[in-house]
């Protein structure tokens, strides 16, 4: 080796030493720590031994739960230590976590490694447990750890549980148990663990337990003491859920109370586990959602075991209202006999109280609808299904309505008891609408099947009102709507009863009206200060001594409605009388519509002495029956001022004094005797009128008689127009008397129909139908009728005299004819009708009068007549017209054909021929004059015998186309003669001697035109004062008047120029 070798060897020695020393160290350190080591190696895998061992024996006894333990370890002199032992279910769900376990025991480590661990355990300690328990769960794993071995079966080892919590899980939110101490200590004399500790919870401040346990559980006894409990919804959130459904009703309960408690296990196997119970409740508050205002003060005392319960009392309020509840059971089975008390004072019945009833009660509230303040003692026994109670309710301030009669009494007040099976009442006051009510009654098994009787009266009237009206049933709300009934009504008594289930309920009731008012829908005639007694008996209704005033009218009735066998309704009969009823607007409002037209029209005014009213309903028929009867007395026997008065609308003559009797019924009036007065004039009437549903009307006189009726200006304007127009035209002045019958049809809107059948009797009356005829006597029947197209008439005359131009007419009998347009007489009246029309026949002079006429009514009255005379005397025409002052005979036969008009005697046209036979007319003023004329002196008083006139009428004047005078002696003959109405003559005549008899035509001839030519006669004057002259040679005369006229003047001076040489030659 080289020296470069050798030096560095040198220099390397003292490292190479201290590596050595360094190897050296550690080998010796990692020697002692492999010793060191194995050591703890070896005490570490005794405690993962005692670890796995422990583990494994739980998972044996805990079978398919998971067991977790975190540490265990042998403790020299003490025994084993158990940390983070955990149990979860399969599903990995906590059960239990201890925190330590500490199991007192010799255990030798030899032991622990030559067999499994079951050490001789002196005392268990474990800390912190906190304990899952749900109920499946937890009850599995008690099962499995009793099953673990012990030391000794007949011994237990202590155990001390410290600061220990469990949760009992049934709801979501689970109930802790938490301050856990408890220790199991077991007894020296006897195989049993005694038992004592205590604990919190979320109800209770402090919990204390003792007891004892047999070691293998078959026996146990337990007491404990809950001090502070309080009772709140945040403890029955937690509670599983079948307690929870158990004590529902108490969820809103808020209270503080204490708890003692005996619990043991049962005496024989398989039976009950034994308790008993004690506790008070203080400073309770229950909130149910029932109520709107909770229960306050609530204290309660109780106790119970396994053969009873006993709530000794039980206070709490409710705003005013106090309740008290005492009551016990004998026995838990369903056949336990209970009994119970409960006192309720100063109870608001109002809806939250009914609404919270039982279903088995809440089915009567309804038919009671009670409300207000009462006080209730309630005592109950019950055994079974067997319940005997008995209540008293006292009413304070209370209100209630029965259902079948809903009228609400209000502030009663009184006792009603109820004990078994019978519910009574003596004079309980209540108020209806204000006035006191007295009630009694008593009733057996309440309800469908009761039995009993109630009776109510009232101190006073009770306004009838919409509540009491509405309150009615259905059938007699719509009798008293339908009357529009105010007022009052007195209960005197109402009784309600049966002795039998199986009847129905008697009704029998009297009831008062006082200072009423009625006013019946379907005759709306307002009645008040209405008063009467209504008598109920079971369905039927009986109205007495019913009163009541209509203005100044007395108003009385009484009736009754009688209900139907078996089914609804019943009939009604009101009848009413009264005195002094004005026929007023509200009367005629009563009537139907249609007899309301007629009254309108008929215009009635005044009041009815005596009205009776019947009206019958039956509610099987659509109409209301009304009867009627109307009297009035004569004015004699009324006062001023109400009597009747009517003018008819069709017939618009006004009726004063209107007295009589009428019955009306169903729309048919009847007129039995009904007298009026206009003026003078006096009217009965017979008959009735009747009034149809669509507004027809018949009025019908079967009787119509008037006395001294004047066709004056009221009487002419109440008849239809056109024959109203007429008689105005023949200015009919006069008294007549008609009698007879008249019956008119109408309708709304449509002119009236009339007929009738009556005979006038006219006394001393005048009249001008284009002739005048004054002084009539007599009467005519007129049978006609009237509508829409005017008027046609029929009638017969019988007039017994009459003056027509100072002559007197009698007799006079005939047909005749008016219509709207004209009035015919005789044959012209019947023509076309009869087949043998007679003429109007009458007797003038003694000579019998035909008549044939017509009246023509428009604005012009025109007329023509046709007139016959024969055999009139002309004695009595002499002797009636020119006052006897003359000797006339002979007999008068004429014919006359006439027409005029009214507008004056202008308009006369007519023609007729006068004969006289048999006649002495000598003592005529112009025979007198004629024959003193002619100085004829006759043998005896006749100059002329036969006479022979024809004439012409033209306006004023009758012209003579013929008048010839014929006697013995002397015949005249008249030419160119006419005489006025005003008797104003003008007449020629010439003379024959001898009577012309013999009539050879051309000598006959010859001899008249020289009669003519030789003397002629002029009569002027009057008729009574005639002026005769006569003419001689008439022809020459008028020749030299027209050559001399001045002397013809002079001539003028001596009417009797020309006839005094002819008067001188005849005397000669």
């Amino acid at each position: 080796m080289d020296a470069r070798s050798t030096s560095q060897s040198v220099r390397d020695a003292p490292a190479r030493s201290r590596r050595r020393g360094s190897w050296l160290l550690l080998a010796v350190m990692m020697v002692a720590g492999l010793g060191g080591g194995a050591a703890v190696f070896s005490l570490r895998r005794i405690d993962q031994e005692i670890q796995v061992r422990l583990a494994q024996q739980l998972a044996g006894h805990l079978e398919d739960f998971q067991i977790v333990i975190a540490n265990a370890r042998r403790v020299g002199g003490r025994g084993i230590e158990i940390r983070g032992l955990t149990i979860a279910s399969p599903e990995g769900d906590p059960l239990a976590a201890i925190d330590e376990l500490i199991v007192e025991c010799n255990v030798e480590i030899s032991q622990l490694l030559t067999r499994s661990i079951v050490p001789s355990i002196e005392r268990v300690v474990v800390r912190h447990l906190e304990f899952h328990c749900r109920p499946d769960q937890s009850k599995e794993i008690f099962e499995k750890l009793r099953s673990l071995p012990s030391r000794d079966s007949g011994s237990f080892p202590p155990i001390q549980i410290v600061d220990a919590s469990v949760r009992l899980y049934g709801t979501d939110q689970p109930l802790l148990i938490q301050d856990l101490n408890l220790d199991l200590i077991p007894a020296e004399d006897a195989p049993d663990l005694m038992l004592q500790g205590s604990m919190s919870a979320d109800f209770a401040s402090q919990i204390q337990l003792t007891g004892k346990i047999r070691h293998d559980a078959t026996r146990w006894d337990l007491d404990g003491r809950v001090a502070d409990f309080e009772f709140s919804p945040r403890l029955t959130e937690r509670l599983p859920t079948d307690i929870r459904q158990m004590i529902a009703p108490l969820a809103g309960l808020q209270a503080n109370g204490t708890l003692e408690f005996k619990i043991g296990s049962p005496r024989e196997p398989g039976g009950d586990i034994r308790f008993s119970v004690s506790g008070n409740v203080v400073d309770g508050q229950l909130q149910d959602p029932r109520w709107s205002t909770p229960f306050t003060a609530l204290r309660a005392e109780f106790s119970g075991d396994n053969g009873h319960f006993e709530l000794h009392q039980l206070s709490v309020r409710n705003g005013a209202t106090t309740i008290f509840v005492a009551g016990n059971q004998q026995g838990w089975g369903a056949e336990a006999p209970r009994s119970g008390r409960l006192r309720l004072r100063d109870l608001t019945v109002d809806r939250e109280l009914l609404e919270a009833l039982p279903e088995r009660f809440k089915s009567l509230v309804p038919k009671f609808s009670p409300e207000g303040m009462v006080n209730i003692d309630l005592h109950a026994q019950m055994q079974g299904e067997e319940l005997h109670a008995s209540a008293v309710v006292e009413c304070i301030d209370a209100s209630f309505s029965y259902h079948k009669f809903p009228y609400r009494l209000t502030a009663c007040r009184g006792i009603v008891r109820y004990e078994d099976g019978v519910i009574q009442a003596r004079r309980l006051r209540a108020l209806a609408n204000g006035q006191p009510l007295t009630i009694s009654f008593e009733f057996a098994n309440p309800g469908v099947m009761s039995t009993g009787w109630c009776t109510v009266h009232a101190d006073g009237p009770v306004p009838l009102d919409e509540n009491l009206i509405m309150a009615l049933e259905p059938k007699s709300r719509a009798i008293v709507l339908s009357l529009n009934a105010q007022g009052g009504i007195w209960l005197k008594q109402l009784r309600v009863s049966r002795k039998a289930a199986s009847e129905k309920y008697l009704r029998t009731a009297v009831l008062v009206i006082q200072e009423g008012a009625i006013e019946y829908s379907k005759f709306p005639y307002p009645i008040t200060n209405v008063s009467g007694v209504l008598e109920l008996n079971d369905r039927d209704w009986t109205i007495s001594e019913l009163q009541g005033r209509h203005g100044s009218a007395y108003l009385a009735g009484q009736g009754r409605w009688v209900a139907h066998d078996n089914r609804p309704g019943g009939r009604l009969s009101l009848d009413l009388s009264a005195n002094d009823v004005p026929l007023d607007e509200e009367l005629q409002s009563a009537l139907r519509p249609q007899e309301q037209e007629v009254w309108s029209k008929l215009r009635l005014t005044g009041s009815v002495d005596q009205l009776d009213v019947g009206i019958r309903f039956d509610s099987d028929q659509p109409r209301v029956s009304i009867d009627v009867r109307a009297q009035k007395w004569p004015a004699d026997r009324n006062l001023e001022g109400r009597s009747i008065r009517i003018r008819p609308a069709w017939f618009p003559f006004a009726l004063n004094d209107l007295r009589g009797a009428v019955h009306y019924r169903d729309g048919k009036l009847v007129l039995q005797e009904v007298r009026a007065r206009h003026n003078e004039t006096e009217i009965l009437a017979r008959g009735e009128c009747q009034f149809g549903p669509r507004g027809q009307w018949l009025v019908d006189f079967k009787q119509l008689d008037a006395d001294r009726v004047v066709l004056n200006s009221d009487l002419v304007t109440a008849l239809p127009e056109k024959l109203a127009t007429g008689i105005t035209r023949m200015a009919f002045d006069g008294t007549v008397n008609l009698h007879g019958a008249l019956r008119m049809t109408g309708v709304a809107g449509v002119v009236p129909e009339s007929n009738w059948d009556v005979v006038m009797h006219a006394y001393d009356a005048n009249l001008d139908c284009g002739v005048q005829l004054n002084h009539v006597h007599g009467s005519v029947r007129l049978t006609g009728h009237h509508d829409k197209d005017g008027v046609q008439c029929s009638g017969e005359l019988d007039v017994d005299s009459l003056i027509y131009q100072d002559a007197q007419i009698t007799s006079l009998k005939g047909p005749l004819w008016i219509d709207d347009d004209r009035v015919l007489l005789g044959t012209w009246a019947e023509r076309g009708r009869k087949q043998e029309p007679r003429e109007l026949s009458g007797s003038v002079f003694g000579g019998k009068l035909l008549v044939d006429s017509e009246i023509w009514l428009r604005d012009e009255v025109n007329f023509g007549i046709k007139m016959s005379l024969a055999n009139s005397d002309l004695a009595r025409f002499s002797k009636e017209r020119l006052s006897g002052e003359h000797d006339l005979s002979g007999r008068v036969y004429a014919i006359l054909q006439l027409s005029g008009s009214n507008k004056g005697l202008y308009a006369l046209q007519g023609s007729g021929q006068v004969r006289l036979r048999n006649a002495d007319v000598y003592e005529l003023p112009v025979m007198v004059r004629l024959l003193k004329l002619l100085t004829i002196k006759p043998p005896d008083t006749t100059a002329f015998t036969t006479a022979d006139i024809d004439f012409r009428v033209r306006g004023e004047s009758i012209y003579f186309d013929t008048i010839d005078f014929k006697g013995d002696a002397i015949s005249l003959h008249g030419r160119n003669s006419w005489m006025n109405l005003d008797r104003e003559l003008n007449l020629r005549f010439y003379t024959r001697v001898g009577r012309s008899q013999i009539q050879l035509p051309l000598i006959t001839s010859l001899l008249d035109e020289a009669s003519r030519n030789i003397l002629e006669i002029e009569v002027g004057g009057t008729l009574e004062e005639p002026n005769v002259r006569a003419k001689g040679f008439p022809e020459i005369d008028e020749t030299l008047q027209q050559l001399f006229p001045e002397a013809a003047r002079a001539r003028q001076s001596d009417g009797n120029f020309l006839t005094r040489p002819f008067r001188t030659m005849r005397r000669r």
